[in-house]
């Protein structure tokens, strides 16, 4: 199958084929239970290290940057590690032990999901943003339907920022 329409982590680059809209960026956090030990402590790439890291599973996490990866690879798992490819799954292991799970900070707003868990901000130093872009193959520009999905993508996203700022 060949791409038609999607949101996703934005690629280093695409093809002329294709269009692009960029939707928005978030910074990552590492999330944990409200009273997991790092809350108190601090964090750091050092106290990271001491504990355990949940891998959230992302189809298309190598095209993330490279440096990116590299870095939080050196650091994640050395104390333990669970992948899974479901957020609810993570946020449920996150409730009942001390685990940390690195992933967008907008998450947290969402209440239901992440209750009782907080996102703490990565050190100055390791902060990164992640951004996200809807893509559509130029052949969907014939289909009215792959259009009026564009639109009201587009619409949402313009609604959710306004009513963040406006909150």
């Amino acid at each position: 199958g060949e791409l038609d329409f999607a949101i996703q982590i934005e690629r280093p680059a695409y093809g002329p084929e294709y269009r692009i809209q960029p939707l928005g960026s978030s910074p990552l956090a590492i999330f944990v239970r409200r009273d997991h030990p790092l809350v108190d402590e601090g964090l750091s790439t050092e106290t990271l290290l001491n504990y355990p890291t949940i891998n959230l599973y992302i189809s298309d996490r190598e095209n993330l940057e490279s440096t990116i990866q590299d870095r939080y690879r050196q650091v994640f798992g050395s104390a333990g590690m669970v992948e899974t490819s479901h957020l609810l799954t993570a946020l449920e292991i996150l409730r009942e032990t001390n685990y940390t799970l690195l992933c967008p900070a907008y998450l947290t707003r969402n209440d239901a999901a992440t209750r009782d868990v907080v996102a703490l901000p990565l050190p100055p130093e390791e902060t990164t943003v992640i951004d996200y872009v809807l893509v559509a193959h130029e052949r969907t520009q014939r289909s009215p339907l792959h259009q009026w999905l564009w639109n009201e993508i587009i619409d949402t996203v313009r609604n959710m920022r306004m009513r963040t700022v406006h909150r």
